[in-house]
């Protein structure tokens, strides 16, 4: 199982790293305001994507261990339809008649239509991920990207000769979507099957589903109200700034995040109503510590270089570095609670979690209207723009932090403590390189990318000698990793999973 999963993150950890290449350049490019379109568009549609779900992938992956969950997949494609048709009509509707010059509403209209196609797909690879065939999901993903990106890279190499290249740019995510359609039927088609539906199945998502409506509504509303406040506020050029960093590097480190989460919603169900809670207990913590470790190194270089990394590589969005410096801490704390979070809704505790949620999310509007903006219907307000945006959802993973653990902690799973350690490590090593290289090898070391690497590799290197020395990593942990890079391992695992 390690090697299937230890597959999906790196192949979806390198799929972005390509996605950002071609971002980049797409930047390079284009000017902020087109950027700026293409920012508040995604943030357009990040309002519906999650009220698309409604919990239903949570719901479906939780009944993954019912004699019955083969008669579930048409539940869940008639619910999915259902509620991709209530909540993008509107979507069209509204940017249809909204007040957009000709480019920018074909762009939009075009960009939606592609979201639509591609939510179908998404059915079918939420029931492979339910079956745990990692290796067709990511190898889907994959090609779907090379796919997708090597169109873009034409329309760049182009973009002399095109004379409306958001046009060009959604006929690619059109094309791009039925592309991602036909390739998830063709490695789907042995594991799905149509059934009549079950009325008593139905009932059963309609009376799981009531919990997580609000939470929601409400959680696709909060993700992109931020954003859409920015850009009202201080134009498309502005949100540019953020939406390179927030949808763009951020979202790297996330889909780490995402995968653990998806990998815990398959099995964990199982592991509770066997009331595994010692195997439980154990996962959680490895996870947690490894995360924590891992974007802890992240945090440290963005810290120290982020400033260096826009000047050489996007100087047109140098502004976006204070972005960074803030929102890299997100995955950080998405991937220390990610663990704690899976386990409420395993252990049937769905309405407890949709109602903090939808107290977090009211305090989080009172925040963003205060805060973002320089006045709310002639109340003035704060002004902060993206930067106290950007603080803002940060402070609430914060909150998390606590919430989770509490929970975890009242069914019989310990939070690790050992991670305050870690920030502690972390903390120590970057005060140290700080001043080793801001006050005695700066002037040294003349070339930016020859000083970035030094120190990058100095931070990591001295962060991961206290904990080895604080036996935070041990034997076990290097023999895990040395695992992970048996090629004969992944041979077997990708053909059991092609076979099967």
């Amino acid at each position: 199982m390690k090697e299937k999963f230890f597959f999906k993150i790196s192949i979806n950890v390198l799929t972005q790293v390509y996605n950002i290449v071609i971002f980049y350049f797409l930047a390079l490019s284009l000017d902020n305001v087109l950027i700026g379109v293409i920012g508040y568009t995604h943030s357009l549609i990040g309002f519906v994507l999650m009220i698309t779900s409604v919990g239903l992938e949570l719901i479906y992956l939780q009944h993954n261990a019912d004699q019955n969950f083969k008669e579930h997949f048409s539940v869940i494609f008639l619910l999915k339809t259902i509620k991709v048709l209530i909540a993008y009509i509107p979507l069209l509707i509204f940017v249809f008649f909204g007040y957009h010059d000709s480019e920018t509403l074909n762009f939009m209209l075009l960009t939606i239509v592609a979201y639509i196609i591609t939510s179908f797909s998404n059915v079918f690879i939420l029931n492979l991920e339910s079956r745990q065939k990692m290796i067709k999901t990511s190898l889907i993903l994959l090609l779907n990207q090379f796919v997708k990106n090597t169109m873009i890279i034409i329309i760049i190499l182009n973009l002399k000769h095109i004379s409306n290249p958001l046009y060009s740019i959604s006929l690619v995510y059109i094309a791009s979507a039925f592309f991602h359609l036909a390739i998830t039927l063709i490695f789907s088609i042995k594991e799905f099957k149509f059934y009549k539906i079950d009325k008593n199945i139905l009932r059963t998502y309609f009376k799981s589903i009531k919990p997580y409506i609000l939470y929601f509504l409400m959680s696709g509303f909060i993700n992109q109200f931020g954003k859409i406040l920015l850009d009202l506020n201080y134009g498309h050029a502005e949100l540019a700034l953020f939406y390179v960093v927030e949808t763009n590097i951020i979202a790297i480190f996330l889909l780490i995040s995402t995968q653990i989460s998806n990998l815990f919603y398959s099995f964990l169900p199982k592991e509770f109503e066997n009331k595994n809670f010692e195997v439980i207990k154990v996962i959680t913590h490895t996870t947690e510590k490894y995360a924590s470790i891992i974007f802890l190194s992240v945090i440290l270089v963005v810290q120290m270089n982020s400033e260096k990394f826009f000047n050489l590589l996007l100087p047109s969005y140098a502004n976006a570095a204070i972005y960074l410096k803030i929102l890299i801490f997100i995955p950080y704390f998405v991937g220390i609670n990610q663990p704690y979070s899976s386990h409420l809704i395993p252990s049937k505790n769905e309405r407890l979690f949709s109602n903090y949620f939808v107290i977090k999310s009211a305090v989080w509007v009172l925040l963003i209207l205060f805060t973002v903006p320089s006045n709310v219907l002639f109340i003035p307000s704060l002004g902060f723009g993206g930067i106290g945006l950007s603080f803002i959802i940060v402070l609430g993973l914060f909150f998390d932090v606590f919430f989770y653990r509490c929970f975890s902690n009242r069914i019989g799973i310990p939070s690790n403590r050992n991670i305050l350690s870690h920030l502690i490590f972390a903390m120590i090593s970057f005060i140290i390189i700080q001043i080793l290289f801001s006050f005695i090898l700066v002037s040294l070391i003349q070339n930016e990318i020859l000083y970035i690497l030094l120190n990058s590799l100095a931070l990591i290197g001295l962060f991961f000698l206290q904990l080895i020395l604080f036996k935070e990593l041990n034997k076990q942990d290097k023999t895990f990793f040395l695992n992970l890079f048996k090629v004969g391992s992944y041979r077997e695992s990708f053909l059991e999973e092609i076979k099967n």
